[in-house]
């Protein structure tokens, strides 16, 4: 199973981790947390660089983010306008932006804007009489056992985070490691997740 989006709502501490750091670089920030968190959907901005970059290049083309939401080709429109207005003179800032980000997003601060989806829980004891479970987030397996602490995580056989993958989602490489640690063929593999 994946985390956001799937047992628990992390949109509105998502958008505040990026809003402080645009705002430490005195960058306006005008999005929605509801669409960060759509975009966070969008295949390759999935990854939180990636995502910078791109709330970035829609801050300087003063582009509408909901309206590209609202399109098939969303990925490839957000590719171009990254393309166009952020360069590699921007990974320092992308990289700061990032750093203060995570940091709020990992706080007791954070914690207190996210919530649990309705259901999750049981759904999560349902499913654990009849199958083996495992987590994989972009996230950090600390934030994780930070904001599940109502779900019995020992029904999970594996929570792998952002710190165990070398490339993250949308890449399958963490599926496939699930698979050989737990002895199981990907055909017979079965991932719950917002958007993947």
């Amino acid at each position: 199973l994946d985390v956001g989006g799937v047992l628990r709502d992390s949109s509105f501490a998502m958008g505040e981790g990026f809003k402080k750091g645009f705002k430490a670089y005195k960058l306006p920030y005008n999005f929605s947390p509801d669409d960060v968190w759509h975009m966070r959907g969008v295949g390759k901005y999935n990854n939180r660089t990636d995502c910078i970059k791109a709330l970035l290049a829609l801050f300087r083309k003063q582009a509408d983010l909901g309206e590209i939401l609202k399109r098939e080709d969303a990925e490839k429109i957000l590719d171009i306008l990254v393309s166009q207005s952020v360069s590699k003179d921007d990974n320092e800032l992308v990289d700061k932006i990032g750093k203060i980000y995570r940091k709020y997003f990992v706080s007791e601060e954070a914690k207190r804007l996210i919530t649990i989806l309705p259901n999750s829980i049981h759904a999560v004891e349902l499913l654990s009489k009849y199958y083996q479970l495992a987590i994989f987030t972009n996230s950090s397996s600390e934030t994780v056992k930070r904001d599940l602490t109502d779900f019995d995580l020992n029904r999970f056989s594996v929570i792998l985070g952002e710190e165990h993958i070398k490339n993250k989602k949308p890449s399958g490489e963490w599926i496939k490691r699930i698979c050989k640690m737990l002895a199981v063929a990907p055909a017979e593999t079965v991932y719950i997740g917002r958007s993947e």
